[in-house]
């Protein structure tokens, strides 16, 4: 491993010490903003690998989770933004393959399609109303990402997708499911 692939991984690693703290963060606002902090680490990581649709998708989900934390002032709920953003993942795989030359093999194809399908799963999480639904949603989002990671070597990004699984389904028996109350 070169110096630059070390430091790739190190930021990679405070990506994900703050994509995990996310989903243990109980108002949703909070939650979005951990995974801003997170995304900003993985832009440079995945840059640093090499890795462009990781790259790019970090740098959208960044801007993505600055429009939700604030979404009384950027109406981020109305439905013309998960349409923008949707048109931004498409163009950017578009990009992928275009601008940025990937190869365009049918894995490759099939590779490259996994974080923008994921990405709409977020972005539809981020839209609802708690956090206990972001957890839920982001279930669909952790696999496609593992993928990714494994095939780009981003070993922050394995350990961040498997552990935020771990997370997300340790927040949702902690705080989602309905409590018994002869316990």
């Amino acid at each position: 491993m070169d110096t630059t692939e070390l430091v790739a991984q190190i930021i990679g690693f405070a990506g994900l010490a703050m994509n995990c703290l996310s989903y243990q963060l109980k108002s949703k606002r909070s939650l979005i903003i951990a995974q801003l902090f997170g995304a900003l680490f993985f832009v440079v990581h995945f840059g640093l690998l090499g890795a462009i649709m990781g790259c790019m998708l970090n740098l959208i989900a960044a801007v993505r989770s600055l429009i939700f934390a604030n979404a009384e002032r950027t109406h981020a709920n109305h439905p013309a933004w998960l349409a923008l953003f949707i048109a931004i993942y498409i163009g950017t795989y578009v990009l992928t393959f275009t601008v940025f030359e990937e190869p365009v093999t049918l894995p490759n194809l099939l590779l490259q399609i996994l974080p923008p399908i994921a990405m709409v799963f977020s972005t539809v999480s981020f839209r609802t109303k708690n956090a206990g639904t972001v957890r839920k949603l982001c279930l669909f989002c952790s696999p496609l990402w593992l993928i990714y990671n494994i095939f780009n070597l981003s070993i922050s990004g394995i350990l961040t997708e498997t552990i935020s699984l771990i997370s997300i389904v340790t927040g949702i028996l902690r705080l989602d499911r309905k409590k018994d109350p002869e316990q």
